[in-house]
């Protein structure tokens, strides 16, 4: 099995003896921060990993929202994660979700290089690819 930190952190990293935490990022439920947080963040962790973050970016996603009238609080939100997810597995990577239990969403940049990340946990939580619910049986 796959240790969760030899996914996320770079050689370099882990050397340093940086933890998981470190290239971890936590927005909550309702949005970003400040607008391009999760773009800059999944491009800076693709960079990170040795990936061309070309094309991470959120811009279209941003705009068509603006013209959807029935976009509510929090679904932005899950738009760009939806497509950030699909163009950093297009650069060998994946973005992965901690499921905590908690109403935000704490994410990591894996270097996969198209092989699906499974068994991973961090901190006793199980973490898997976005849009990848977890087992119940698995994880309780």
């Amino acid at each position: 099995m796959t240790e969760l930190a030899e996914l996320v952190l770079t050689a370099d990293e882990r050397a340093a003896g940086a933890d998981v935490d470190a290239v971890l990022l936590v927005l909550d439920w309702s949005g970003e921060d400040e607008p391009g947080q999760l773009a800059a963040f999944a491009a800076g962790r693709a960079r990170a990993l040795g990936t061309d973050p070309t094309g991470v970016d959120d811009g279209a996603v941003r705009r068509a929202a603006e013209n959807d009238p029935t976009l509510e609080r929090g679904d932005l939100l899950v738009r760009q994660l939806d497509h950030l997810s699909g163009v950093l597995t297009g650069l060998g990577c994946a973005l992965l979700t901690v499921f905590s239990g908690t109403d935000s969403y704490e994410l990591l940049v894996a270097r996969t290089d198209g092989r699906e990340p499974t068994g991973l946990t961090h901190q006793g939580c199980p973490v898997l690819p976005w849009g990848t619910e977890p087992d119940p049986a698995l994880y309780g």
